[in-house]
């Protein structure tokens, strides 16, 4: 065998001993590829919607949930946590409407982003059928249920409507609106002016005598009123409409 044959044989057996060892560190590259850098962010933003909607249906106990997670920058480039994130709301936990919720993650390439969310519940809520005026008696046909958003009404609505009929409204309410408890009262059982019979009496003996009202009052409450007779004004107690009671 000649020197170039010789050559030719060593460079043949050298080339055979290199080529796998280049496929095997392609290959390499190629799994360390396919291994994500970063967070997926939507898959990160179901993780919040799906921690939301656990944790308020244990609270709202009526009524149809409705979570909306604010879209995160898809640009945001986040290293791929090693450990399980941390999912925290922030703030009262009971509240719903807009809220703010904390992921983190502790592991190697540690990191935190605060994420916006709102929490919708629809839920019947009492409404006024037509346009109700101050001191008005409520009457059911004044009233009905509708569905509405309830995170965002505040305080002091109602979805029964059996306990506000008969009541007074406190203000002037628009049709349509919600009904709250601050808007109702009890009727005004004696008004200004009115003339009333007056109740006394003194170890077992009752006395009616007729009055006139000098200010308005609701059963329980304490009025002044002018004795039509004796032109003496007392205080007494609301006992009934156009009834009032004193211990003289």
């Amino acid at each position: 065998m000649n020197h170039i044959s010789r050559f030719l044989l060593i460079f043949g057996i050298a080339m055979g001993l290199i080529q796998p060892t280049a496929a095997s560190e392609a290959q390499h590259e190629t799994d360390a590829e396919r291994i994500a850098p970063y967070e997926d962010i939507d898959a990160m933003r179901e993780q919040v919607k799906t921690t939301l909607e656990q944790h308020y249906r244990r609270i709202v106990q009526s009524g149809d949930l409705e979570v909306h997670v604010s879209r995160i920058d898809p640009r945001l480039k986040l290293a791929t946590c090693s450990q399980r994130k941390a999912i925290k709301i922030n703030g009262n936990q009971t509240k719903t409407a807009n809220i703010s919720v904390r992921v983190s993650c502790n592991g190697e390439s540690p990191w935190s982003i605060f994420v916006p969310a709102r929490i919708d519940v629809l839920q019947e809520v009492v409404t006024t059928t037509r346009d109700i005026y101050k001191d008005e008696i409520l009457k059911p046909e004044d009233l009905t249920l509708v569905v509405r958003n309830t995170s965002s009404l505040g305080f002091g609505y109602t979805n029964n409507i059996k306990p506000l009929l008969g009541n007074a409204v406190t203000r002037n309410i628009n049709a349509g609106s919600v009904i709250r408890l601050a808007h109702v009262s009890e009727p005004l059982a004696i008004t200004r002016g009115d003339k009333i019979v007056l109740e006394s009496g003194t170890g077992g003996l009752s006395v009616a005598a007729s009055a006139i009202a000098m200010s308005d009052g609701k059963v329980g409450d304490q009025i002044r009123v002018k004795n039509a007779e004796s032109k003496r004004i007392i205080e007494v107690f609301v006992v009934a409409p156009g009834r009032a009671a004193a211990n003289l």
